[in-house]
């Protein structure tokens, strides 16, 4: 079977970003990389995006983009995941961090 996470998210009464982005790195550290193809619209409040076919046994780490229509970047997380051989996944949160660009 697949190795997948589901990253999750909802936006707070009155939040209205253009699109967002999921970064991923491999572990502690790691460098991190765009993963979804193309923006995911904002028109929610509730989010969800697959990773796939990812390594059991190997730690990631997830941060969330979200872009305005003006082009302000403001990134959250990171959030730690470890997939496992079973068919769930036990996630382990680290401090949650907000920067601007």
């Amino acid at each position: 079977f697949r190795q997948a996470v589901k990253v999750q998210w909802s936006l707070a009464s009155g939040s209205a970003p253009a699109v967002f982005n999921i970064w991923r790195s491999a572990g502690e550290g790691g460098e991190f990389e765009r993963i979804n193809d193309e923006p995911i619209e904002g028109l929610g409040p509730d989010y969800r995006f697959l990773d796939m076919n990812l390594v059991s046994g190997q730690s990631y780490q997830y941060r969330l983009e979200a872009v305005s229509t003006s082009g302000t970047s403001t990134m959250f997380g990171p959030v730690s995941v470890m997939r496992h051989c079973r068919r769930t996944s036990r996630w382990i949160r680290t401090s949650r961090t907000r920067s601007t660009r």
